[in-house]
């Protein structure tokens, strides 16, 4: 599926749309390798992916850290499920 990028759509990078949620990561691992993006999520999916520093309408954002590397998509392999009967 491909996420359309504000950036290139709208110049001056304002968002057409509010979010339910906005993440701000200066380091997120994209497809074109590491970059620092913004993520607008509507409905708990990624709707939109942007420039960094692009202005955009959210309920909730959040700015994660330099130190903080976001994995779009990436699930916790390290969960521990208990079954009924275990």
């Amino acid at each position: 599926m491909r996420l359309p990028r504000l950036a290139a759509a709208h110049p001056g990078g304002i968002a057409m749309t509010s979010f339910d949620l906005l993440i701000r990561a200066p380091r997120a691992i994209m497809p074109e390798g590491e970059q620092p993006v913004s993520i607008g999520v509507s409905g708990g999916r990624i709707a939109w992916i942007g420039a960094h520093d692009a202005r955009a309408a959210a309920g909730e954002t959040v700015t994660l850290d330099e130190n903080t590397v976001l994995l779009p998509g990436l699930v916790d392999s390290h969960v521990h499920i208990c079954e009924p009967g275990n």
